[in-house]
């Protein structure tokens, strides 16, 4: 085999790996879950910020997580809002003051752009 048949043969091998079909079910998994979040399902968003809290069919970040905890704590009550502060606020003890910042930016930011009925 020559040397540039090796190279074709690993592009192609690594082409077929980032083209898996499992992870292009996630992301329409995820989408829609996202869509359900836009909506203002308090229960999804926490879920969503679990996820990316975990890096759990999305990539972990600390900074999205935290904003879907806080968008979910901030419209939760009773024993659901005491654990989503609990979590939101167990993922802001990992973060800087500056991610903190920008998750609650990004937070106010989606509300503003998501009125809630009153």
């Amino acid at each position: 085999m020559t040397h540039a048949v090796r190279i074709v043969a690993s592009v192609a091998v690594l082409t077929a790996l980032a083209l898996c079909v499992p992870v292009q079910a996630q992301t329409v998994e995820i989408d829609a879950l996202r869509a359900r979040a836009d909506e203002g399902d308090a229960s999804v968003q926490y879920n969503l910020g679990v996820m990316y809290a975990n890096g759990e069919g999305v990539p972990q970040d600390d900074v999205e997580a935290h904003m879907w905890l806080n968008l979910a704590a901030a419209q939760s009550s009773g024993e659901d809002g005491d654990r989503r502060v609990r979590n939101r606020d167990n993922a802001a003890a990992k973060m800087t003051a500056e991610q903190v910042a920008e998750a609650q930016r990004r937070a106010r930011e989606w509300n503003e752009a998501h009125p809630r009925e009153p």
